[in-house]
């Protein structure tokens, strides 16, 4: 899928080139490089083409790897200083059908800038740091940095105020680095300063050809915040993400939890479009600004206290009712362990404990005990002990007055030897619409039609065992990730399986990241996830690409009624995974390790 592994092929159709050939009656393509000269700087390049399904190819009398879709590849063929020529041969029934040259020249890469050595002063671009908008409040330190000729001067201007920056050193050589570096505290303002550029200034110390000068100012902007304002916003989104930090990788996070619409949260500071909200003396949070709006200054900062919670049965499982009479921010998670019953926290931000009325009814048969602690100021941790093994799952409902976890039951298996039989399975084909494509391949199929394929197979494959299936994603449907979780929830499906296709950067080769994986977020998922991964790899005969802990895909994050993981079942950006995926029979053998894995879960 292309869900941050998204440095996919560049095979779009423009890319595509039909190359002249000896003998036109048969088409040769050459897919990468897509021109017949080229120059490049590395030192090997990865060839990528297309012949009949049935030919053989050769490159420069070298057998390349043809595959049962007619692409063909090689990989790392050595390139010595100067032109290479390659001539790729397509050969039938013994017989040349068709010939490609192809010249790659291989010229030295630019000389990256030496900045101990340049006679000019110069910055060097996307080194300035800040490198993303800030807004910060008194007390909190600016890190300042930049790359420039080293052996010379950098100030910066902060909000009218100036900073000298360091030039640092090789700590095994001593040797300046043209790296400058300073920490800017903030100091205590009384009113807001708008945001504007950091202004950085290189003043040559001596000896330089041109200007003795020059200044040039961060892409990024700063700003700072009084302290002696109460910042507080109000959450718009139905259950909005909140983040423990902001990290330049796939899918965001980690993610710490989501928040309900109406939540009220004290905002100290911004980067980029998230907002930095407080959520206790001792937790920040990050949350995007467009799941927020700003709330009035009359808005009252809310606290929580509750002396009782209830806990009865239901007919979906059990229900823990907690008071909530004012919106401060909570956070649920949920622990499966070994060794230990599994458990669902709810910590609450703002209050204290006065909890002394906790019942339990005997209606209640899925909760163990509900216990209230308080260890930290400000964050009242109410924890919810099962009396069962698993986990099967939970949903969390806010109304103005309560806070509800419906905990629910697992399903009944009549039949071990066919536990599939009567259960209702949730599946989502990953992406969808003119525009969600997911990654595309050799063959330039996109990944969201190898996920419906793979999905119908799929449901032919459980339904033969007897289960129902509900499909979140019909035909070419685009829904957003919230609607999918929606769909999911809404249907009370007893499991959810996500399926994708991974893909991978080609620079090292086409056929060098290649094997199956599946992914979970929440503990209780993992077992589901492992059995399945294992059943894969033996059905499949593919490489082993892992199982994969506390990933963020929406749709497995946010459904937490029902164990929830995604399969990706081979790789995209692999010719020969695309093959085996574009392979009905082989999307069998993906459906039928998929079906084992949920069978062996179900009977544990």
């Amino acid at each position: 899928m292309s869900l941050g592994l998204r440095n996919i092929l560049p095979l779009a159709a423009s890319a595509f080139l039909m190359i002249a050939t000896t003998q036109p009656a048969v088409a040769l393509e050459l897919l990468q490089p897509s021109e017949t000269s080229s120059t490049v700087t590395a030192s090997a390049v990865n060839l990528l083409g297309k012949a009949d399904k049935d030919a053989s190819v050769t490159v420069n009398g070298e057998a390349a790897k043809v595959f049962s879709t007619g692409i063909f590849v090689m990989d790392q063929v050595p390139l010595k200083e100067g032109s290479n020529s390659f001539e790729v041969v397509e050969t039938k029934a013994g017989t040349a059908a068709s010939t490609v040259t192809l010249t790659v020249t291989r010229e030295q890469p630019a000389p990256s800038i030496d900045l101990t050595k340049s006679k000019k002063l110069l910055f060097v671009k996307g080194s300035f740091e800040p490198s993303s908008d800030l807004v910060l409040q008194s007390g909190e330190v600016l890190p300042l940095a930049v790359r420039a000729t080293s052996g010379h001067t950098v100030i910066a201007q902060v909000a009218g105020q100036w900073v000298a920056l360091e030039e640092q050193r090789d700590l095994e050589s001593k040797k300046l680095t043209g790296e400058y570096r300073a920490n800017f505290m903030v100091p205590t303002i009384t009113e807001d300063v708008d945001t504007t550029s950091v202004q950085f200034t290189l003043t040559a110390a001596s000896g330089v050809e041109g200007p003795s000068e020059l200044v040039e100012t961060s892409p990024a902007k700063v700003g700072f915040w009084s302290t002696n304002q109460v910042r507080l916003m109000r959450v718009t989104s139905d259950w909005a993400s909140v983040a423990y930090g902001i990290h330049e990788v796939r899918l965001g996070g980690p993610f710490m939890g989501e928040l309900s619409s109406g939540t009220i949260v004290l905002a100290t500071g911004k980067k980029g479009s998230s907002v930095r909200v407080r959520l206790a003396n001792t937790l920040d949070g990050w949350i995007s600004e467009g799941d927020l709006e700003v709330a009035s200054a009359a808005t009252a900062i809310p606290y929580l206290t509750f002396t009782s919670i209830s806990v009865g049965g239901g007919t979906e499982g059990d229900v823990v009712s907690i008071p909530y009479g004012s919106p401060v921010p909570f956070i649920v998670s949920s622990d499966q362990p070994t060794s230990a019953p599994p458990t669902i926290t709810v910590e609450f931000f703002g209050g204290h404990h006065a909890a002394t009325w906790l019942s339990h009814s005997a209606t209640a048969s899925l909760v163990r005990e509900v216990t209230v602690e308080q260890h930290l100021r400000d964050r009242v941790c109410v924890k919810i002990e099962l009396a069962q093994d698993r986990l099967w799952g939970y949903k969390v409902e806010v109304t103005p007055s309560m806070v509800r976890i419906r905990v629910r039951k697992a399903p009944v298996i009549a039949n071990v030897s066919s536990p599939l039989s009567g259960l209702l399975i949730a599946l989502e084909p990953g992406h969808g619409g003119p525009r969600n494509l997911g990654a595309v391949g050799a063959t330039r199929i996109p990944e969201k039609e190898i996920n419906r394929m793979t999905v119908e197979a799929l449901k032919a494959e459980l339904e033969a065992a007897g289960a129902r299936t509900v499909i979140v994603r019909e035909g070419d449907d685009d829904p957003n990730l919230g609607e999918r979780t929606s769909r999911a929830i809404a249907s009370d499906a007893d499991l959810f399986i996500s399926v994708h296709a991974n893909s991978a950067g080609s620079a090292r080769g086409y056929l060098r990241v290649s094997g199956t994986s599946t992914y979970y977020k929440h503990s209780a998922s993992r077992d589901l996830s492992a059995a399945i991964h294992r059943h894969l790899l033996q059905e499949t005969g593919l490489g082993d690409f892992g199982n994969v802990g506390s990933f963020n895909y929406g749709p497995i994050r946010a459904n937490t009624w029902m164990p929830s993981m995604l399969v990706e079942h081979a790789f995209m950006s692999n010719p020969e995974d695309e093959a085996k995926m574009l392979d009905p029979e082989f999307r069998k053998k993906t459906a039928r390790g998929v079906r084992l894995g949920i069978e062996e879960f179900l009977r544990q």
